[in-house]
């Protein structure tokens, strides 16, 4: 609620960054770039500006156990907060004084969620980012034919961070709905499947195959019709042949 960032240009960036640069030559990518008021060849997101600071949103933990972990680290002038399951919960400037006392600041948020930090042990910074890039590149399903395509665009340097911080907890949040395992086809499963999309003025509706439907989407609830979308300006639903 509230994002400063296109809600098109959203769906653009996690689409990519699941899908890999190959996304580019999808049909989707002009609809969502028409559907921001852009060029297909312009950045999705070149005029947000995230904040420097990432906490999660306490609400966000709710689905995951109680008895997670976290992990953190002092390193690069960053205060970082890794959770068990494998994304940032925190990722803030470390300020003067005794780390210890700054992290246990921060974590007052969660109080509710009964978090337990793992013994306090101080984690070099490049053990976070070895663990965050290892899960990632778990979950992702190279095209070697349509990797070739290299884009033209490059993205702002401030919107990449916050993609590479939000991105992992998606991945995870989608495969505890999706009762997928790490080492699972997320994106096949989610994200690849034939549809036609109809777009006017007032309303968006996409149409799949309901005999093509995974199973597990159903069970997660994300074939849901999401209704009026205040951000999107649209009716969105989903209809199944």
């Amino acid at each position: 609620p509230g994002l400063a960032l296109n809600i098109w240009d959203f769906v653009s960036l996690v689409a990519r960054k699941l899908l890999g640069e190959r996304f580019e030559g999808d049909p989707l990518w002009t609809l969502l770039a028409r559907l921001a008021a852009r060029s297909d060849d312009d950045e999705p997101g070149s005029s947000f500006e995230p904040e420097d600071d990432w906490r999660l949103p306490a609400e966000w933990l709710q689905p995951f156990p109680n008895e997670a972990t976290l992990q953190w680290s002092t390193g690069d002038g960053r205060l970082r907060g890794l959770h068990s399951s494998g994304f940032l919960v925190l990722d803030v400037p470390l300020e003067t004084g005794n780390p210890v006392e700054q992290l246990e600041r921060e974590l007052k948020a969660y109080e509710g969620f009964e978090f337990r930090v793992s013994s306090f042990e101080l984690k070099t910074v490049s053990a976070l980012d070895q663990q965050l890039e290892t899960r990632n590149s778990k979950l992702e399903t190279p095209n070697p034919e349509l990797e070739t395509l290299n884009s033209k665009l490059e993205t702002p340097p401030a919107v990449a961070a916050w993609c590479d911080r939000l991105l992992p907890y998606l991945r995870s949040r989608l495969c505890l709905a999706l009762g997928l395992k790490e080492t699972e086809d997320l994106v096949t499963l989610l994200c690849q499947h034939t549809a036609r999309v109809c777009v006017t003025g007032t309303h968006l509706d996409v149409f799949l195959s309901l005999v093509d439907l995974p199973i597990a989407i159903r069970f997660a609830g994300l074939d849901r019709d999401p209704g009026w979308v205040p951000a999107a300006g649209r009716f969105i639903a989903f209809h199944f042949d």
